[in-house]
């Protein structure tokens, strides 16, 4: 075979398949130690995803097979073989094809017996430092290590396998530590959560920021699936969250202390809650009119918060945090403009706060913090939302109440109503106390059907 270059890698390819179109020149190029030109043909994207029957593996195994254990334990000993590793995992080629002989399963969660096995024979061919490039099916991170894959893959057992091995658990990807990897990847759910997270606490920093970094990732089914998918979701993982909050809480993590941005964990939860219930189907625009949402069963598809089991959910996070001393000057109106009057009657009773004074220098009521942020797009939920007004305007809350700038709830309801849909308007506006007869708001402009793609 002639020497592949970066001018003749597809020319040399196109006659290797005339000649043999069941093989892989990569896997060839690999086999024969060719390793730099293994790497021209990766990064011509030839190949990446074929393997053979002669060698029943894909290329990226037949790399790390030929890979010595001290090949990756230098960081500055880059060879031919190292870095045509590297591009494999870069361009997130699998380990395993689909056939049996695949050794490397750490991504199927019920054998994880099967990834502890694999990985040690991982571990013995590239050495225990060993640091993925861009990624390992993306989830890893740029500079990731074998525990950050066990982390990744929420797999307690192979986590402390690895610690006992010598893996240093305080190396940083670009995606944090193991233990961040752990708190990000919930995906997987909460059930191994604890399990996961308690070996790799005693090597946190103090400023490892887990708790918040824990809240921040508000993980439900995929939106569009339907309510009581949506429901379950939340329900599986409330007992996981708030097991794996006190662990880190009793570990020494912080509930009062504010990010660089000023916010403490309850602020950023709510934060949190309000952006993964603004999180849209995809194609919701195809469902509005001139009229707004009028499409009453993509709606119920789109709302999920509205589900009593994510209010359930977002009170029993908000009140763990409140009991624990994390309570926040801002986090009446994030509940507010969240969506969630459970969390916010919980927190009405506890500080005993008067719900009718303003809660911002504009002087905004929590009325007002309902409707702020919902001219353009859906109300999460109009029943959720309408008990919520219901619950304030009880506790004393004026819907004609105006703000520095002259405007009442009612007046951003005339605006926000546009994206509700039409049935579900009366019960807002029931609570609102606006009545058939009564004095209009004022018309609110039409909203723009967005244009398809």
């Amino acid at each position: 075979m002639t020497t592949i270059t970066a001018q003749n890698v597809k020319k040399t390819a196109a006659a290797f398949e005339k000649k043999s179109p069941k093989n892989s020149l990569l896997i060839d190029l690999i086999v024969a130690s060719r390793f730099a030109e293994a790497r021209i043909v990766a990064d011509a994207g030839i190949h990446l995803d074929r393997d053979e029957s002669s060698y029943h593996c894909g290329p990226l195994y037949e790399a790390l097979r030929r890979a010595a254990p001290s090949e990756n334990a230098n960081a500055q000993r880059r060879t031919d073989l190292h870095a045509l590793i590297e591009r494999l995992f870069e361009r997130e080629v699998p380990l395993a094809q689909g056939n049996a002989n695949s050794f490397f399963t750490l991504w199927n969660p019920e054998d994880e017996a099967a990834a502890i096995e694999r990985t040690r024979d991982l571990v013995a061919r590239v050495g225990i430092s060993f640091r993925f490039g861009k990624g390992i099916f993306g989830v890893v991170g740029d500079g990731g290590t074998f525990l950050h894959a066990a982390a990744a893959a929420h797999y307690p057992l192979l986590i402390e396998d690895l610690l006992r091995a010598g893996v240093d658990p305080t190396v940083e990807s670009w995606d944090g530590t193991a233990a961040h990897l752990v708190v990000k990847r919930l995906h997987h759910g909460a059930d191994r959560l604890v399990a996961c997270l308690r070996p790799l606490l005693a090597s946190r920093k103090p400023d490892a920021d887990l708790l918040g970094t824990l809240l921040d990732q508000v993980v439900t089914p995929e939106v569009g699936e339907g309510a009581a998918k949506q429901a379950k979701g939340f329900e599986k993982l409330l007992p996981g969250i708030l097991a794996a909050c006190a662990l880190l809480v009793d570990a020494g993590e912080r509930v009062d202390t504010p990010d660089a941005r000023g916010y403490l964990p309850i602020d950023r939860f709510l934060l949190a809650m309000q952006q993964s219930g603004a999180a849209l189907a995809p194609g919701w625009e195809d469902h509005v009119d001139d009229d707004g949402l009028e499409d009453d069963v993509y709606f119920e598809k789109l709302s999920f918060m509205g589900s009593a089991s994510a209010q359930t959910y977002a009170r029993e996070v908000v009140r763990f945090l409140v009991e624990r001393g994390g309570a926040s000057g801002r986090m009446l109106s994030l509940a507010a403009t969240a969506q969630l009057p459970f969390a916010l009657a919980f927190l009405l009773e506890h500080t005993k706060a008067d719900a009718t004074a303003p809660v911002n220098a504009e002087g905004d009521t929590l009325l007002h913090a309902a409707f702020t942020p919902h001219e353009n797009r859906p109300l999460f939920s109009s029943t959720m939302t309408a008990r919520m007004l219901a619950f304030l305007v009880k506790r004393g809350c004026d819907p004609e109440q105006k703000n520095a700038a002259g405007k009442s709830a009612i007046d951003l309801y005339a605006v926000a109503k546009q994206n509700i849909p039409a049935p579900r308007r009366a019960q807002i506006e029931r609570a609102l106390g606006i009545r058939k007869g009564a004095k209009k708001a004022p018309a609110a402009k039409k909203a723009t059907k967005p244009a398809k793609k």
